[in-house]
C-alpha cells in the first residue's frame, strides 16, 4: 500500500484530480462572477433635462436601461424631457440596471373648465390657479352683478363651464360692472415685483397695461425679481374705471424704487 502511494501513477492521478478540482472551482466562481457582475459597477448619470429620444443610445453605451414610469405636466419645462429619476445620479449600480424615469408630458393635458359664473373675482383667481390656468384680461360689461363673472374667453373665443381647455391656458374674464360707470382709486404697486403687482391689480378689478424693463433687467430671473419703480396712473391721486389698465416700469436697481413716506404705511402685504 505504501509503495502504491509513493508510485508515479498515484501522484500523476492525484495531480489530475487536483487540476480538475481547481478547474471546477475556477469555473464555478467565474460563473458566479459573471452572473452577479461582481466587482463591476456603473455610476448612474444625471438624466434630468434629457429628451427621451436621446436616451436609447446614451444609456446603451453605458450598459443601462430605462423605463418611463410616469409623466407629469410642467408648463415651464420643455416637453418630453426627464424631470426625475430613480436611482438618483451618482449611485453605483450593476450593468443593465433599469432607471425609472418621470418625464414631462409631450402633449399638453386638457382639463374641464370649472364653473366660474357668479363667483367673486378673488374666488375665480384662486379657482383658476388651482386648475393650472392663468387669469388674463378683465372685460367689464353692463350687468347688475358687480365684479361677478358672467363669461370667459380663450384667445377671444367664448367658452363654457365644462369645456376641455389646455392646462396653462390664459382665461380672459367677462365681469359685471354693476350697471354703473364706477371709478376706483388706483392701488399702489411701486416696490412690488410683477407677479405681486398682477395679484394686486386683479383683486382691484384692474388689468396690467404696458410693462417696461430698463437696461438692468437682462435675464428671465431678473424680470421675475425686478421691482416696479414707476406706475401710471399714479397711486393715490388717480381714479380709474373698472377693468382699466395700469402701466408700470421695472428695474433691478433698488435705488430707483423710492416710496413716499406719506403712503408707505398704507401698503398691505401681498399674499400670493
Amino acid at each position: 500500500m505504501w509503495a502504491f502511494l509513493k508510485s508515479r501513477f498515484f501522484f500523476f492521478n492525484l495531480l489530475i484530480i487536483a487540476g480538475l478540482v481547481l478547474g471546477l472551482l475556477w469555473f464555478i466562481f467565474k460563473s458566479l462572477d459573471d452572473f452577479t457582475l461582481h466587482g463591476q459597477s456603473i455610476i448612474v448619470p444625471d438624466l434630468k433635462g434629457f429628451e427621451v429620444n436621446d436616451l436609447d443610445t446614451f444609456l446603451t453605451d453605458r450598459k443601462l436601461r430605462y423605463i418611463i414610469a410616469d409623466s407629469i405636466y410642467i408648463p415651464t419645462e420643455k416637453k418630453g424631457v426627464v424631470i426625475d429619476q430613480d436611482p438618483k445620479p451618482g449611485l453605483s449600480v450593476k450593468e443593465n440596471r433599469r432607471i425609472y424615469l418621470i418625464v414631462n408630458a409631450i402633449v399638453t393635458p386638457k382639463v374641464k373648465l370649472p364653473n366660474l359664473i357668479d363667483l367673486s373675482l378673488r374666488q375665480v383667481i384662486t379657482t383658476l390657479e388651482t386648475y393650472g390656468f392663468v387669469v388674463g384680461e378683465l372685460e367689464y360689461v353692463p350687468d347688475i352683478a358687480r365684479d361677478a363673472v358672467i363669461g370667459q374667453k380663450v384667445n377671444g373665443i367664448e367658452i363654457n363651464t365644462g369645456d376641455m381647455v389646455k392646462k396653462g391656458a390664459t382665461i380672459d374674464l367677462i365681469m359685471g360692472d354693476g350697471l354703473s360707470d364706477e371709478e376706483i382709486r388706483v392701488p399702489l404697486i411701486v416696490g412690488l415685483n410683477q407677479e405681486e403687482a398682477l395679484m394686486v391689480l386683479k383683486t382691484s378689478s384692474l388689468n396690467e397695461g404696458g410693462v417696461v424693463y430698463d437696461k438692468t433687467v437682462l435675464t428671465s430671473t431678473d424680470s421675475a425679481n425686478a421691482k416696479i419703480w414707476r406706475q401710471h396712473p399714479e397711486y393715490g391721486v388717480s381714479m380709474i374705471n373698472l377693468g382699466g389698465n395700469v402701466d408700470f416700469w421695472l428695474s433691478m436697481d433698488q435705488g430707483k424704487v423710492v416710496l413716499d413716506s406719506s403712503f408707505t404705511d398704507t401698503i398691505a402685504p401681498v399674499n400670493l
